[in-house]
């Protein structure tokens, strides 16, 4: 997805798989699966990044050098609206978060691989579908899951090792 303020196309977009894209993706690609097989399948790897994410501590790694996912918990500055009890009320109800000692949770994109081109995380962000986005809030707020908070530098060192172990041992990766 397109970064805010970028000369991108479709830069306010929030889904990008839609009936369209499908149809370019059939005519260019030649692909056999119906609309709804393809959206099953992006559901199911959300659901298992999901569970990736939820049983890994450092989260899910991304292929060719595009960083990790990672579940972290933050404080947040404004309260969070609680919509549903809003709408019911009609006042503004805010999440306190008495459950988790005030704390939330969010999913983070950490770029900190190799890839060819060196502005790729100034040019896209990282919005989480809603299947990935609820199942990791659904296992922190039951206590399922607790989650540190992370920052750029925890993900630089473990980037470097793992760059100094593909040029090593995998070959077949170097560019």
């Amino acid at each position: 997805m397109p970064a805010k303020g970028s000369c991108y196309k479709y830069g306010n977009r929030d889904y990008v798989f839609n009936m369209e894209f499908y149809n370019k993706l059939v005519e260019k690609h030649n692909i056999k699966l119906s609309f709804t097989d393809c959206k099953k399948l992006i559901n199911t790897c959300n659901k298992n990044i999901a569970d990736s994410i939820m049983e890994e501590q450092d989260g899910f790694s991304l292929p060719f050098g595009l960083g990790y996912l990672v579940a972290g918990r933050y404080i947040p500055t404004n309260p969070l609206i609680d919509w549903k009890r809003t709408k019911e009320i009609g006042k503004t109800v805010y999440h306190l978060n008495l459950h988790t000692s005030g704390n939330a949770v969010k999913l983070y994109w950490f770029r900190v691989g190799r890839i060819n081109y060196n502005h790729f995380n100034e040019v896209y962000i990282f919005q989480a579908y809603k299947t990935l986005s609820q199942a990791i809030s659904r296992a922190f707020s039951s206590g399922k899951k607790t989650y540190s908070e992370w920052s750029i530098y925890d993900f630089v060192e473990k980037g470097r090792i793992e760059n100094l172990f593909n040029k090593k041992y995998r070959k077949s990766l170097k560019s």
